[in-house]
């Protein structure tokens, strides 16, 4: 199994990638762009955003205590259509927005890290 490393946009990370290491992405830091921006502006699409992201931590909750079999599982059952859902609602959403809008930026740091963070 190929190693993996949670990592953001930190240049000593990003090296080792280059060697190897496989990018796990940090669904806490997109996340927080969508909550930052529904924060300042009531975003219906950050708050859509949220949404899917709240879906994918219920069902970590869920699976906390499973052992990690069973917990891989589970996300690929119940984690992985939701991604991909997301994934597929990003790339519709940023279609529609302005071009460095605080919305096309949310939308960019999600989609500019998607390998990592599926």
């Amino acid at each position: 199994m190929a190693q993996r490393a949670v990592c953001d946009d930190y240049s000593g990370f990003k090296a080792r990638l280059a060697k190897g290491v496989v990018e796990a992405g940090c669904l806490a830091h997109a996340q927080r762009k969508f909550v930052d921006l529904h924060t300042a502006s009531k975003s219906y699409i950050a708050e859509a955003g949220i949404q899917y992201f709240a879906r994918l931590y219920e069902i970590e909750r869920e699976a906390k205590d499973l052992d990690a079999d069973e917990r891989h599982r589970i996300r690929q059952a119940q984690g992985w259509p939701i991604a991909e859902a997301l994934h597929a609602w990003m790339i519709a959403q940023r279609l529609k927005v302005p071009e460095g809008s605080g919305t096309a930026k949310a939308l960019n740091y999600s989609l500019k890290r998607w390998t990592g963070l599926r």
